[in-house]
């Protein structure tokens, strides 16, 4: 595993929250989604364009990770204090 991006998202309840995203270039066995209560499908698809059905924070994470950019804050500029 590679690390490629970080993600500080802030939420409209005013939560932050970080998510860390890894590139694979070997692995075995099947993907599954661990958090099936907030998941229902999982796709293999290239990040550009992004699916059709893929949601508008996925697609702007995937443009971020397409970008070459390490680091996104969606949210962060609506936030109290934010830069926004």
């Amino acid at each position: 595993m590679e690390f490629c991006h970080l993600v500080h998202q802030h939420s409209p309840d005013h939560r932050g929250r970080f998510g860390f995203v890894f590139t694979a270039r070997r692995w075995s066995g099947e993907p599954r989604i661990q958090q099936p209560m907030a998941y229902s499908t999982l796709v293999w698809a290239q990040p550009v364009p992004p699916p059709a059905a893929c949601d508008a924070e996925a697609a702007a994470l995937l443009a971020q990770f397409t970008s070459g950019a390490l680091l996104s804050v969606p949210g962060w500029d609506d936030a109290p204090g934010g830069t926004g």
